[in-house]
């Protein structure tokens, strides 16, 4: 990595999940070719970054916020709601868990926001101290993405990584459903977990990132 060049840095992998280690601390790390973000061990995001950013980019990071989130299940352990809310990443260690019988096909999360030129998914469960939750839980394979007159407008194929993952979305829409259509298996667990759903809006160009679908 570049970095390294400024700032002596160690790379470590745990399964499906990175670590980065600089000036004697360690955050979790997920990215792609055109985002990084880190993770401390609070697992609250302390940097996230874009190739190539400019002032007039620093939008294009990805607008989240727990309203704009509702789902068709959640799941509920104790005192911990797995809620679509957790979806906007401002909450540590909590994903959104779908609570349907079985591994949540069919079940799906609505996004109410009416100006969205692409979404920045991480799929499964991303924990600092846990980074096993990831294969042991369910990760979504497939969703199918319906507007708000409920008519399907495209699919979306995730890879199995917790790195960010880029889709643009095919045409404006009011508010957008994504249906659990196919998972990864877990090992453990056959409960379907997403880390967190981001926004590019539409007045955000898409030049110059590399999109999954």
């Amino acid at each position: 990595y570049e970095i390294n060049e400024i700032l002596p840095c160690l790379h470590i992998a745990d399964g499906k999940i990175s670590y980065v280690t600089f000036n004697d601390e360690k955050y979790l790390m997920l990215k792609n070719k055109s985002l990084l973000y880190f993770i401390n061990k609070n697992n609250k995001e302390i940097f996230f970054g874009v190739n190539g950013v400019s002032p007039r980019r620093l939008e294009v990071f990805g607008y989240s916020m727990p309203e704009i989130f509702s789902a068709s299940s959640e799941l509920k352990e104790k005192d911990r709601i797995y809620s679509a809310k957790n979806l906007d990443n401002k909450n540590g260690d909590f994903p959104w868990v779908e609570a349907a019988a079985g591994s949540g096909i069919g079940e799906y999360i609505n996004i109410n926001y009416d100006d969205i030129n692409a979404l920045i998914i991480s799929n499964g469960y991303v924990n600092f101290d846990k980074p096993y939750l990831y294969e042991n839980n369910n990760r979504v394979k497939k969703f199918e993405v319906y507007n708000q007159d409920g008519r399907k407008i495209q699919e979306i194929n995730l890879k199995d990584t917790p790195d960010p993952q880029i889709f643009k979305i095919v045409e404006p829409t009011k508010s957008i459903k994504l249906v659990i259509k196919e998972v990864y298996k877990g090992n453990k667990w056959d409960d379907t977990c997403v880390n967190f759903v981001k926004i590019i809006p539409g007045f955000c160009s898409l030049e110059g990132f590399v999109l999954d679908n």
